[in-house]
């Protein structure tokens, strides 16, 4: 389609692009405007009609005046049909002037002769006879737009059979038709929306603000009821949101909370059983066209005052009607308790956590299902849904300031069939004594799955964020004690006087009865303290003596002189040792 005209234009047909265009946009309801019932038939009434073409009703000066205005006519001296110059009203010879559009069909361009598709032609050469079309064969069915939870496939006729030609009136009817395909659940739980945003990731379309390794997720609220088959996507962590795609996949939900789906860019009613038009369900229990006879009511409360975040209940995945509520302390509004909910697989909080509170009515997306809050500044505070969530809710309260006693209930519906539950256990189960002797075991709670009354040991993964028990811990091996017992000493390192010597042990267990056992070193080093393997020591002095030389002479011939010796301490080596060591002797 031009957007402007020229010697080119073909004013008596669409060209393709336009005809795709005007096609799309009809097959998505966007002239809904043109389904409003006529009080006449017009359309009968036209078939009705004799054939006259534009040119028969409007002459050339009419067609002027219809394009530049009154008192405008047809160039007297330009030719006629091929473009339809017109002058001004004050006369053509200040100039004429074209939008090249031909001449309109039909009108007279001399005696017995008139204007076709831009030719002066006699009228004896016949017009163009109009073709009414009419509708061919359907084509065959497109692949299905899903493999599970509901696709879509099409098939499509075309007004060929035969084409409407020369004013002949278009088919009337459904060009597509539409069944629903692939209707069994996803047991993996996907989010259809979320693979077609997830498919744009790393693509930030050259928008300076967003990251090259820019996250897409779905944008599921504000989302106005004409838009919910856009596929508008939210930034990861972010409240930015665009529109990537005019249309999701058809047979993609048109929101969290409903069956029905986008086809062909409108949304259309579904049922539970994903199945086009279907009336098809849930019952009260979440099973689609059931009876409300496969579950049963779960309930509880929890009103035990303890400040910050307390655990009240970890609600199955399966569980539908859902409806927590905590009353304000003796009618108030404030009273500082607060529900607090957690996705069991990251631990998150959903509303309520770190201490920030959700005032206002608001609605929580958990996986496909919506959970709807008032927000916390109401007397009754409450949390619902109606849908069966997908994997387990964590409840909590948080209490704050004065403490005052919750007063929180809750309850659930889940099916009858067995249950699957996961708690903390203590049991007989104790470690091994953390000593040979007077030491401690541990009785650790470990997590046990409980189904149809019988428990089997489950990964801790399943038991997060349950109120754990404490670890029993109680004495054993007291029938003994363990001593250190010297096995030898070495010889001390002074002979004579104050030494050193090296001291070497081994380890007993010394029983009740005083019997006693040797055991591996290694526990008596657990438990007690260290020996001491170097020791003090006296040296016997055995062998240790002076040895005297001879005497001098004296010092004087008479009258009392002095003579001398030489002492040495020595050893019966014959080593000569220090005097010191000789001085005990």
């Amino acid at each position: 389609m031009s957007r402007t005209l020229d010697h080119n234009s073909n004013p008596w047909v669409w060209s393709k692009c336009s005809r795709k265009h005007i096609t799309n946009f009809l097959d998505k309801d966007f002239g809904y405007c043109l389904k409003q019932p006529s009080r006449r038939n017009n359309l009968e009434r036209e078939k009705k009609k004799v054939s006259k073409y534009a040119g028969e009703f409007f002459d050339e000066n009419e067609q002027c005046e219809l394009v530049f205005g009154p008192g405008s006519s047809v160039c007297s001296y330009m030719p006629p049909c091929k473009r339809l110059w017109c002058s001004t009203p004050i006369g053509e010879e200040h100039g004429c002037k074209t939008q090249h559009m031909p001449w309109a069909d039909g009108t007279a361009c001399g005696d017995d002769m008139w204007c076709m598709r831009s030719e002066c032609v006699k009228k004896s050469s016949g017009g163009r006879m109009a073709v009414d079309g009419e509708w061919g064969e359907w084509q065959s069915w497109s692949d299905c737009s899903r493999t599970c939870g509901g696709g879509i496939r099409k098939s499509v006729r075309e007004c060929n059979n035969p084409t409407p030609a020369n004013g002949g009136l278009y088919c009337t009817g459904d060009r597509l038709r539409y069944e629903s395909c692939q209707t069994e659940d996803c047991h993996h739980g996907s989010d259809f929306r979320l693979e077609q945003c997830k498919a744009f990731d790393g693509n930030n379309f050259k928008m300076d603000d967003l990251p090259s390794w820019v996250q897409w997720v779905p944008k599921y609220s504000e989302i106005g009821e004409k838009d919910k088959c856009k596929l508008y996507c939210r930034v990861e962590y972010s409240s930015a949101y665009y529109l990537l795609a005019s249309s999701v996949t058809d047979g993609t939900a048109c929101g969290i909370d409903t069956f029905d789906m986008c086809v062909g860019g409108q949304c259309v009613p579904a049922g539970c059983d994903h199945v086009l038009g279907s009336s098809a369900r849930l019952d009260r229990c979440g099973v689609c066209k059931g009876d409300s006879s496969t579950c049963l009511r779960e309930s509880g409360s929890f009103n035990t005052s303890q400040y910050g975040y307390n655990f009240v209940v970890r609600i199955p995945a399966g569980a539908s009607s859902i409806d927590i509520r905590q009353n304000g302390y003796f009618g108030r509004k404030k009273d500082d308790n607060y529900i607090a909910v957690r996705d069991v697989d990251t631990g998150e909080y959903l509303m309520n956590g770190g201490f920030i509170l959700s005032m206002f009515k608001k609605s929580i997306q958990y996986g496909d299902v919506i959970l709807d809050y008032t927000g916390s500044d109401t007397i009754t505070e409450r949390l619902n849904s109606t849908k069966p969530i997908r994997k387990d809710l964590v409840v909590e309260v948080l209490t704050v300031g004065a403490l005052n006693p919750p007063d929180v209930t809750y309850t659930y519906l889940v099916s009858r069939e067995k249950q699957v539950e996961y708690r903390w256990k203590t049991a007989d189960r104790w470690s091994h004594c953390h000593r040979l002797c007077k030491g401690k075991k541990k009785s650790k709670p470990f997590c046990v799955k409980v189904e149809d009354g019988k428990e089997s040991d489950a990964d801790e993964h399943f038991c997060l964020y349950l109120p754990k028990p404490e670890t029993v811990t109680k004495a054993c091996n007291q029938h003994c004690r363990l001593e250190w017992v010297v096995t030898s000493k070495s010889n001390c390192s002074e002979r004579c006087g104050a030494g050193q010597q090296r001291v070497r042990y081994k380890c007993i267990k010394i029983l009740v009865d005083k019997t006693k056992a040797p055991v591996l070193t290694t526990y008596c080093r657990q438990e007690l303290s260290p020996p001491v393997t170097v020791a003090k020591c006296e040296g016997t002095c055995e062998g240790i003596a002076w040895v005297f030389g001879s005497w001098s002479e004296c010092s004087r011939t008479c009258g009392g002189g002095e003579q001398s010796r030489l002492a040495r301490c020595q050893d019966k080596e014959g080593n000569v040792l220090k005097d010191e060591k000789c001085k005990r002797m």
